[in-house]
C-alpha cells in the first residue's frame, strides 16, 4: 500500500562545526589525532567527521569509521548515529543492517532524534529485524516530539493507512499539518489531496527514507550536558559535564529517577530534562568540570 523512495548514493555531512584552512589544517589535524589516540571522544568524533568529509585531509571512509566507532563505544550518541549510517550505506565498512540497527538503537536510547527516526525506518522496512509497524510508530513518535518533520510525516502515513495504529483520517491530517508547518513539502502536497472533495480514493502516500550523517552539535535532541548539570546540582553526579551519556551519567540518572519515583531506566530523555527543569524551577548553566 506504500512506496519507498531510493536511498541516497552517499551520506551528506552537515556544515562544518570547526573552520579549517591550509594554514592551520595540519596543526588542527595533529591536535585531533593526539586527542583521539589519547581516548578523547570529542576529538575522535571530529577527526572522523573531517576524514569522511575530506575537510583538510584526504577523504577516508575506512579510517573515519574507525574513529566514529571509538567515540561510539564511549557512549557519544552522535558518533553511534553516524557509525550506524556508515554501516547502513556500506561506507568504510561492510554494509550490515544488523550492526546499523544496533548502533541506531544505542543512539536512539540516548534520545538522538535522527537515530530514533532511522530506527523507525528499519522497523518499517524490516531491515535487520522483523518488520513491526507498532515499533515504527513508537520511534517515529519519539523523533516527531523532537521536531523531526520526516518522522511526523511518516507517522501521518501510518495513521492514515492504519499500520501499527488504528486508521484515523483526522489525526493523520493533524500530523500532516504539523509536518507541513515545519516545511515538509510532501506533507503539504498530501494535505491538498486529502482536502480535495473530488479525491474520494487517493493513492497511498510515500514514506520518507533514512536520514544522513550529521556533525556533532546539530542534533535537536535532549542535551545530555544539561541533564548532567542538574544531576550535579542535586549532588548525585560528580563527573565531567561533557554531554556524553557514559556509565557514570547513567548511574546518576538511575539514582535521580529512584529518588523522584520515576521509571528507573538510566536513559537521558526529554521527559527527564523537563521534569528536572520543573523541579528546579530554572535551568542550571552547564560548565566543564575541573
Amino acid at each position: 500500500r506504500t512506496r519507498l523512495a531510493a536511498l541516497p548514493k552517499a551520506p551528506r555531512i552537515q556544515e562544518n562545526t570547526i573552520p579549517s584552512s591550509k594554514l592551520d589544517g595540519e596543526a588542527v589535524l595533529s591536535t585531533l589525532r593526539t586527542g583521539a589516540r589519547a581516548g578523547d571522544p570529542r576529538a575522535q568524533h571530529e577527526l572522523a567527521r573531517r576524514l569522511i568529509q575530506g575537510d583538510g585531509v584526504a577523504r577516508d571512509y575506512e579510517e573515519g569509521s574507525e574513529w566514529f566507532r571509538e567515540a561510539a563505544i564511549q557512549g557519544m550518541a552522535n558518533a553511534q548515529y553516524n557509525l550506524a549510517v556508515l554501516y547502513e550505506r556500506g561506507l568504510g565498512v561492510t554494509k550490515d543492517d544488523v550492526r546499523a540497527l544496533l548502533w541506531y538503537h544505542s543512539a536512539a536510547e540516548q534520545s538522538h532524534p535522527l537515530a530514533q527516526y532511522n530506527l523507525g525506518i528499519f522497523y518499517l522496512q524490516g531491515r535487520g529485524i522483523p518488520l513491526s509497524y507498532a515499533e515504527a510508530v513508537r520511534w517515529f513518535t519519539s523523533a516527531s516530539k523532537q521536531g523531526v518533520a520526516r518522522a511526523t510525516y511518516n507517522l501521518a502515513v501510518l495513521t492514515e493507512d492504519g499500520l501499527g495504529v488504528s486508521p484515523d483520517r483526522d489525526k493523520a491530517i493533524a500530523l500532516y499539518e504539523k509536518a507541513s508547518s515545519s516545511g515538509h513539502h510532501e506533507a503539504t502536497s498530501r494535505l491538498s489531496v486529502l482536502r480535495d472533495p473530488k479525491s474520494t480514493n487517493p493513492k497511498p502516500a510515500t514514506f520518507e527514507e533514512t536520514a544522513d550523517t550529521q556533525a556533532e552539535g546539530e542534533s535537536t535532541g535532549t542535551t545530555v550536558a544539561d541533564i548532567q548539570a542538574f544531576l550535579r546540582l542535586s549532588g548525585i553526579y560528580k563527573g565531567r559535564i561533557d554531554g556524553i551519556a557514559g556509565p557514570k551519567t547513567r548511574t546518576a540518572i538511575r539514582e535521580y529517577q529512584q529518588r523522584h519515583a520515576l521509571p528507573i531506566t538510566g536513559i537521558p530523555s526529554d521527559f527527564l530534562l523537563d521534569f528536572m527543569k520543573a523541579s528546579a524551577g530554572s535551568t542550571p548553566k552547564a560548565a566543564s568540570a575541573s
